[in-house]
Order: C-alpha cells, then sequence, then structure tokens
C-alpha cells in the first residue's frame, strides 16, 4: 500500500474565499489538512509538508515545525520571502 502524503495548509485570519475555494481536497495518497487561524496540526498527526500562506504569523510556523521534526518540506505560498525571513535564518 502507497504511503500517504499529508500536507498542512496553514491560513491567514479571514483567508480570501477564492483561496479556500481552489485549495486541494484529499484523494488517494494524499492527505490535506486545512489549519485555519490560531489551530495547530494536530500532534498525533505526521505531516510531509507544510504550505504556510501570508499574512500567516511565522510563529504559527515555527510552533508546526516545532511539532513535527518529520515534515520534510515547506512552502512559502507568497512572491518573496519576507514574511518568514526570520524563521529562515534560523
Amino acid at each position: 500500500m502507497e504511503a500517504t502524503l499529508t500536507i498542512a495548509f496553514l491560513l491567514p485570519e479571514n483567508p480570501p474565499a477564492q483561496l479556500l475555494a481552489n485549495l486541494p481536497s484529499s484523494e488517494d495518497g494524499l492527505k490535506i489538512l486545512v489549519i485555519e487561524h490560531g489551530q495547530q496540526v494536530p500532534a498525533d498527526t505526521k505531516i510531509s509538508g507544510i504550505t504556510w500562506v501570508p499574512p500567516t504569523k511565522p510563529a504559527t510556523l515555527e510552533a508546526a515545525l516545532d511539532a513535527h521534526p518529520e515534515c520534510k518540506w515547506i512552502h512559502a505560498f507568497s512572491a518573496g520571502v519576507d514574511y518568514i525571513a526570520e524563521f529562515i535564518k534560523r
């Protein structure tokens, strides 16, 4: 059986409706977790990647990565990395 790839989308407060409408859905081999503002990735869930959507606070990204060291990649859903510059330095 193929392993499931789990991606957590960290969303900002009041995300645009268009963003919500275009999030991918879970399917065979892929599980999508939508983590709304103020929520955390469940501790009992192993995640493969994080898609961080600004202006979600960088502290939310840091907390998710600290709680899930098994995460293999992070995608910043933005044209630049200014929002997460401090995170990148660590």
